[in-house]
């Protein structure tokens, strides 16, 4: 039947003057899509609409009246009231999400203001529902309607610094420098909006743009201790220690109980090694604010660095909350303090909480050789690289393509140009931000990702958070718990993870069959000629080594040494130099035990291959407790110098139980403090006993797994070919057991 224009226009006038509105509008609708040129259907509509989109200014008037007055309850009251009327105001929807809004609930205002966008994206209602997802913790979509606020009215400066706010939120922190950067183009003075850009290039890993940020919010604000801060800490990023340290000292003149400033400036003094200075600052720092547990944590550690071990007395008194309730501290600088791997864990779940792990919803990749990624930023002479690098040249190239990141400034090194020869690909990526790193490891389509560093000085943690890998491990640098889901695995052992610590540990364990620590087998000792007197050793004396760096020295086991030396009198305690006040407080230490100080040496830091022909003047090494010696027990074990140590309860007080039984030297291996300091007195006195054990460490050392590079690197690929084809099918993470090759 053919459609009469006559009766339906009939049809929505009367609808119209009984009061139904919306069906009023959807015959008018009707009409004119039939007829779209029909001028009483194109006026009767747009009147209609206006009645129907908006109330009378009158009503309109007594909703601002409420909303004016703070009645937030009486103002959505009366808009719930009005929109069943008249359901296309915008100016409704309006005053419905910000009276919500002010109340505080955000599931209300939230539709009220989408709701208002839907019918007019202006800029406001569009800036209006991004600011009400930012309140209801919803930061991407935040960052969504505050684009569209920026689309609706470009030239409107607020919507940009507000859409420069969100993405900063949201941490997208590269976004948020291109938005702000657009705003701060125009509006030049906005001291606060130079500061979040100055910590949005902080956050994405380029402290030198930072840098020029953080000095325009100061140079508008010199008074401003705070902006002399975040200064002094991108300066310190930047790795302009100096500039950093003037800044912070500007800024603890500016305002002494700047605890933030004090902090600051004991980190760079620390850095520059500057430790009394560095223990005077953060010192500063907790007095002014008990809760800043970093800077307590950083005032113990470094008090351990020069051997003042005050510190120990202070960390007893506050061990069960530092770095545990409250602000995190970084775990590693805690291990030497307490043998308890459960507070380890709180510890570092604690610290994890910097980050936040975002889903690694990426497939394992089909590739025809596994691409392992190690990450580490110790491609130089240091400790890790002098362990791993043998591993790396023993990859077999056939099943394993490897790549290696570089995280730290480019040092020449023999052991690093040897560890970059071998990779299928090397990256030197230490100057590009966190993202562009993540993005780089993503495209070159690992399978597994190796964190080298976990929680010490120079990681990266943040890339391991964001996720760069379906498999992440790890490995090596740290040995303890990450504490957090962004680790899938830990490389260790039967002996330094036993099953009865097992549920300290937030990964799935990767179980090597020997030891979890690799050793390179091509270590060169340097041929020398030199004598004991060289190293200013008596020719005929008792040598009890400890080459363990000072800070993991404690009252413990020197009380038990100084008793050694005191019942053995041809014995002398050979250690590292810690420094002309270290030296001293040692020295005072031995005097308060009843030894004479002149029987501690100390040994300068040599050159990695002369370190190791030195240790051929050492009768035997004693191990220090808490943390015990990693790399430096393979040294003396690769020398042929038996190592006695003491078995603890955490990863860090294990290790050198796990050379020593890899080597199968157990009767090295204590289990109490009284078994430790009776078998190294026994050894002291009885010449003939050391001899052998001298005799049965050289033998070992050619025999046995410690030192077998090829055979730890085969049974390490056995286990990440074993977390890989887990990973292929679907199979939930469980602790994988190696079994010996």
């Amino acid at each position: 039947m053919a459609f009469s224009v006559q009766k339906a226009l009939q049809s929505a006038s009367s609808l119209e003057r009984r009061g139904d509105m919306l069906a009023a509008l959807t015959a008018y609708d009707e009409i004119l899509s039939n007829f779209p040129q029909n001028r009483r259907a194109q006026r009767a509509r747009a009147k209609l609409d206006a009645k129907v989109r908006n109330p009378s200014d009158k009503e309109l008037g007594a909703v601002s009246a409420f909303f004016a007055s703070g009645d937030w309850a009486g103002t959505l009251t009366r808009c719930h009231q009005l929109v069943s009327q008249y359901p296309s105001s915008e100016k409704l929807w309006q005053f419905a999400g910000l009276a919500a809004q002010k109340m505080g609930h955000p599931d209300v205002a939230l539709p009220a203001f989408l709701r208002a966008a839907e019918i007019y994206k202006s800029g406001l209602n569009c800036l209006n529902l991004a600011l009400a997802y930012e309140a209801a913790g919803q930061p991407a979509e935040a960052v969504r309607w505050s684009r569209q606020a920026c689309l609706a009215d470009p030239g409107n400066l607020d919507y940009l610094k507000r859409c420069g706010v969100a993405e900063f939120n949201a941490a997208d922190f590269l976004a948020a420098t291109v938005t702000l950067e657009k705003y701060l183009a125009k509006v030049h003075s906005d001291e606060k909006m130079w500061t979040l850009l100055g910590g949005a290039w902080m956050r994405a890993g380029q402290p030198a743009k930072a840098v020029d940020a953080y000095k325009r919010a100061a140079q508008l604000a010199p008074m401003n201790s705070a902006y002399q801060s975040n200064l002094s800490t991108a300066y310190e990023h930047a790795g302009e220690l100096e500039a950093a340290v003037k800044v912070s000292e500007k800024a603890t003149s500016l305002d002494p109980e700047n605890s933030v400033a004090h902090l600051n400036l004991g980190n760079q003094c620390c850095t520059l090694e500057q430790n009394s200075q560095a223990i005077a600052a953060f010192g500063k720092a907790v007095a002014l604010d008990e809760t800043k547990h970093a800077a307590h944590a950083q005032k113990l550690h470094l008090q351990t660095k020069l051997c003042d071990w005050t510190a120990y007395e202070a960390f007893d008194g506050i061990a069960s909350q530092l770095g545990i309730t409250g602000e995190p501290v970084m775990p590693w600088g805690v291990l030497k303090f307490e043998d308890d791997p459960a507070r380890q864990h709180l510890r570092s779940r604690n610290y994890a909480r910097y980050w936040q792990a975002r889903p690694r919803d990426f497939p394992i990749m089909q590739n025809a050789r596994i691409r392992v990624g190690y990450f580490t930023s110790d491609f130089y002479d240091h400790a890790t690289m002098h362990l791993i690098t043998g591993v790396l040249e023993q990859h077999d190239t056939s099943e394993f393509d490897i790549y290696l990141y570089s995280l730290n400034i480019p040092r020449e090194s023999a052991v690093a140009d040897r560890a970059k020869a071998c990779a299928t690909v090397f990256r030197d990526v230490h100057d590009l931000t966190d993202q562009e790193i993540v993005e780089i490891a993503r495209n070159d389509k690992l399978d597994i990702a190796v964190d080298l560093k976990g929680y010490t000085r120079g990681a990266r943690t943040g890339l391991f958070f964001d996720g760069l890998a379906p498999i992440q491990i790890n490995y090596l640098g740290y040995p303890g718990t990450m504490g957090s889901p962004c680790m899938d695995y830990l490389i260790a052992d039967p002996v330094v993870v036993p099953e009865k610590e097992r549920e300290h540990y937030s990964e799935q364990i990767i179980h090597m069959p020997h030891s979890y620590q690799p050793t390179d087998e091509h270590r060169e000792i340097a041929q020398t000629n030199d004598t004991r007197a060289d190293h200013g050793l008596p020719e005929k004396a008792i040598v009890l080594c400890c080459f363990n760096s000072c800070y993991k020295l404690a009252p413990a086991e020197f009380d038990i040494w100084m008793r050694v030396l005191k019942q053995t009198d041809d014995a002398v305690l050979w250690l590292l130099d810690p420094g002309e006040e270290g030296q001293a407080n040692l020295r005072s230490e031995a005097e308060s035990r009843g030894v004479d100080p002149g029987r501690l040496v100390f040994g300068a830091n040599l050159p990695l291959a002369e370190h190791l022909a030195r240790y051929r003047h050492a009768d035997l090494f004693v191990d220090t407790f808490n943390c015990n010696a990693h790399t430096t027990a393979s040294d003396a074990l690769w020398v042929g110098v038996p190592v006695v140590t003491l078995a603890g309860r955490q990863f860090a007080a294990r290790v050198a139980a796990s050379l020593l039984n890899a080597m199968h030297l157990p009767e090295l291996i204590t289990h109490d403090a009284a078994a430790y300091e009776d078998l190294i007195l026994t050894l002291a006195k009885d010449s003939s006993a050391r001899c052998a054990l001298h005799e049965k460490t050289e033998r070992n050392r050619k025999t046995t797994p410690l030192f077998d590079t090829t055979r730890y690197t085969r049974d390490l690929e056995t286990g990440f070919r074993a977390v890989v084809e887990a990973c292929q099918a679907g199979e939930p993470l469980s602790d994988i057991y190696v079994n010996a090759s």
